[in-house]
């Protein structure tokens, strides 16, 4: 029997047939003690006769390569294309659905958020949203502690793409008189969907944006009720005539009556004069489009301008409206002929521009094929009146 000495620990007793085993399992190293009766001392177990431990096979050192074998083995490093760039927000965002970009805004600051809720306000105009939008945005409505203007542009978002619900029109009317930031000194709110040079850029106050807001909600009668009602709050003219707007607009037949009463008791006052455009494009137009077919009738009916290409053109600076007002008055006027033709033009002039004035697309057509080749033409004939004017100074 033999006895053994690890780490400073004596184990045993074990037969020598086991001790062999732990040599070849390498629980038992060359230098581990061992002893057995017979032996004067402990001894390095590599020096017992009889316990044979393995060597390790020599593994042959092969000859240098040859020269020509050397130069042939190099390989040059393969070039590597650094890494790409991190896509920025707006490449991230053009992949992304826009439920998942919504569910990205919860801590995001406020002016982010309106930056993401303006495109939805702008983008996809009455088309459905998908089941996970409608839903973010009725969260951030109804169900969250968002500030003024983000619930606003939210609520107005699910009123653009059709959700004509009343509970989407109760929580837009309730804007009506409120700040839109608590704080007064907060910065000034940019509505993405008005003109710039419109009222509907507005500081802390949502009145007017929501009165504007309440005509997309097409055949709900509870928004035609709550701008009726509207019409008795306010005491401005202008703000009056805007809720008359926004009923032309909506197009409910439930405020074509208001409409028709306004139109003809009160029609030179602000109101009267909204009633009447809004009652030819009774629920055709939006709120921006009524508004500016009255403004370029005004304007006409104080210059004299050209109906139809100041309608069409949309400015009554435009390159084809002076053109045509030039050949009007220095060439059509001095025929008789030219006289009847403005005549029967200052007649119909003025339906015609109405109806296009709140047509954006048709008045995009229509200048580029029709007003701008026209103008090109009669401008020929404006300037050789005007060096046959001054040839017969000269003599």
């Amino acid at each position: 029997m033999w006895y053994l000495a690890k780490n400073g620990q004596q184990q045993g007793p074990v037969s020598e047939e086991q001790l062999r085993r732990m040599i070849q399992e390498g629980s038992l190293k060359k230098d581990d003690s061992v002893w057995q009766e017979g032996m004067a001392a402990w001894q390095p177990a590599e020096s017992v006769a009889g316990l044979a431990f393995p060597t390790r096979p020599s593994v042959p050192t092969p000859p240098p390569l040859p020269p020509q074998a050397l130069a042939s083995s190099y390989a040059p490093p393969q070039y590597q294309a650094p890494p790409a760039p991190y896509p920025s927000r707006a490449a991230r965002e053009a992949i992304m659905q826009p439920a998942e970009i919504l569910k990205t805004l919860e801590f995001a600051p406020v002016e982010r958020k309106l930056e993401v809720l303006g495109k939805l306000n702008t983008g996809g105009v009455g088309q459905p949203l998908e089941e996970e939008v409608r839903s973010a945005l009725e969260k951030i409505v109804f169900g969250s502690n968002d500030k003024g203007p983000v619930r606003f542009f939210a609520t107005r978002a699910l009123l653009v793409h059709g959700d004509n619900s009343d509970r989407a029109v109760h929580a837009l009317a309730s804007f009506m008189g409120c700040q839109l930031f608590e704080d007064r000194n907060d910065k000034m709110i940019y509505f993405p969907w008005a003109p710039l040079d419109s009222l509907f850029r507005l500081r802390a106050n949502a009145s007017y944006a929501a009165i504007e807001g309440l005509s997309l909600a097409r055949g709900n009668r509870e928004a035609a009720v709550a701008l009726r009602g509207m019409l008795d709050v306010f005491s401005d003219p202008e703000v009056r005539a805007l809720v008359i707007f926004s009923m032309g607009s909506l197009g409910h037949e439930a405020s074509r009556e208001v409409l028709e009463y306004y139109g003809s008791s009160m029609a030179d006052s602000p109101e009267g004069k909204a009633a009447t455009i809004c009652l030819k494009n009774f629920g055709q137009a939006s709120v921006y489009d009524l508004m500016r077919a009255q403004a370029q009738q005004e304007a006409q009916e104080k210059k004299g301008a050209c109906f139809v290409v100041t309608a069409v053109c949309g400015d009554d600076q435009a390159m084809e409206v002076q053109v045509c007002r030039a050949f009007r008055d220095r060439v059509l006027i001095k025929m008789a002929v030219g006289r009847s033709c403005i005549e029967l033009y200052n007649k119909i002039g003025p339906k015609v521009a109405g109806i296009l004035a709140v047509h954006p697309i048709l008045r995009k057509v229509i200048r580029m094929s029709m007003i701008s080749p026209i103008a090109a033409f009669l401008g020929c004939f404006v300037l050789a009146e005007e060096h046959g004017a001054e040839g017969g100074q000269r003599e």
